[in-house]
């Protein structure tokens, strides 16, 4: 008969612990782990929110262009007098564009007055006293339009041709919609039939088969850093083309001599409209 087996006692195990040195490079390891994981993930949302920003921008100048396209191609056609471009100066180097459309006003449209036809404005000023602004955007100059609404009353043929004087005058009367806070520089070229382009309005206006709108875009956290002196500084860096030079190839290299820092935060849009 096999006597039982008797369980073995338990022998004690060493159980050995981490040393303080072990214990400090595990440290380290992690602290450069965690350093290079919080990198990484400021670079994500960095890359993030810069994306954002310049989608902004885009959506702002498409929106621009596309706000202009539709007034423009609906002008009055009166061989050339019934749209005036206002090449920008010393004082304000952004350009201003007057045309006559059919376009009733929007804004505080007088029902006894239903005649659909305005003077229309496109340019940067200053934002209308009392009307919302943007989202997180500084209180400054925008891209707006303007309308001037004709009455019954009015007899068109006098606004014609259209001159600085008559536009200046009936500029008091205008119900302006800002469009877009991002544009802080505004250009207007002349493609004529023969291809060749000016800067500077031709005296024969019916040789002129496009306009060729350039923009400046600068993004939201950039410009709230810049007073609007800055701004207007940073505006006055890009400078009217030369004859058959566009406004993005006059243009590219400003940007290319900016600061890396604030060449990120800026965009250049062009677009041709043809009559």
């Amino acid at each position: 008969m096999m006597k039982p087996a008797f369980a073995q006692p338990l022998r004690r195990r060493d159980i050995r612990a981490f040393s303080l040195l072990e214990m400090l490079a595990a440290s380290a390891v992690l602290s450069v782990l965690m350093v290079l994981l919080i990198q990484v993930l400021g670079t994500l949302s960095t890359t993030s929110s810069s994306s954002q920003r310049r989608s902004e921008m885009m959506k702002q100048a498409i929106g621009a262009f596309e706000r202009v396209h539709f007034d423009l191609k609906e002008r009055i056609q009166t061989g050339g007098t019934s749209i005036l471009v206002v090449k920008g100066d010393s004082a304000s180097v952004n350009d201003t564009l007057w045309f006559i459309a059919p376009v009733s006003a929007s804004v505080n449209h007088t029902p006894n007055e239903p005649r659909k036809l305005s003077l229309i404005r496109y340019g940067i000023q200053p934002r209308p006293s009392g009307q919302p602004g943007f989202d997180g955007w500084p209180d400054m100059s925008v891209f707006s339009r303007s309308v001037v609404p004709f009455a019954w009353g009015n007899n068109i043929g006098n606004f014609l041709p259209l001159t600085s004087s008559q536009v200046s005058s009936a500029v008091g009367d205008a119900e302006t919609q800002s469009v877009s806070p991002s544009i802080i520089r505004f250009e207007i070229c002349f493609q004529k039939w023969d291809g060749t382009v000016v800067d500077n309005p031709p005296d024969d206006f019916s040789a002129v088969r496009a306009l060729i709108f350039g923009m400046v875009s600068v993004d939201k956290n950039a410009v709230g850093r810049l007073t609007s002196s800055e701004r207007a500084a940073l505006a006055a860096k890009f400078p009217k083309p030369s004859n058959n030079q566009r406004p993005a190839s006059a243009w590219n290299s400003v940007v290319a001599s900016l600061p890396s820092n604030l060449k990120a935060t800026l965009r250049i849009y062009e677009q041709t409209i043809s009559f």
